[in-house]
């Protein structure tokens, strides 16, 4: 049988500047993570996953310590492209009419430089396909 659960780890502290990824700061995330590592701790995991991000590793360690998270790229968080680390406002200030655009259609306009929300969406979606998948056979 074939289980899946996802978490997603603390955001970086810039990250509350923005709504749609404002989240728990990093003390409340990582504590709702060790909560979610006890509640788990009879599951026997056969794999863990995590994106390259360094705060996944600590996550994916505080759920399921027992087992080492492998890294799937396409699991990582969009790329703001020019506007990563930029407050809404800073990002408008740079450009008013693409942020505008941006905001009123995030599936087909990106940030400068960066992702729209379905090549988020198809990557992240061959990331998961790519788990599901057994490994080649070997031999």
């Amino acid at each position: 049988m074939w289980c899946s659960a996802m978490r997603r780890p603390p955001p970086p502290r810039w990250t509350r500047q923005w709504p749609a990824r404002a989240a728990a700061d990093g003390r409340t995330g990582r504590e709702q993570a060790r909560k979610l590592g006890q509640r788990l701790t009879g599951v026997r995991f056969a794999a863990v996953y995590r994106s390259p991000l360094g705060r996944t590793a600590e996550t994916a360690a505080l759920i399921a310590p027992q087992i080492p998270a492998q890294v799937v790229p396409g699991l990582i968080e969009i790329d703001y492209g020019r506007w990563e680390g930029l407050s809404p406002e800073q990002a408008r200030a740079l450009d008013p009419r693409r942020y505008d655009a941006w905001v009123a259609d995030p599936v087909t306009t990106s940030p400068p430089g960066g992702e729209t929300a379905a090549q988020v969406a198809e990557r992240a979606l061959a990331a998961l396909e790519q788990i599901r998948s057994p490994p080649p056979r070997r031999g």
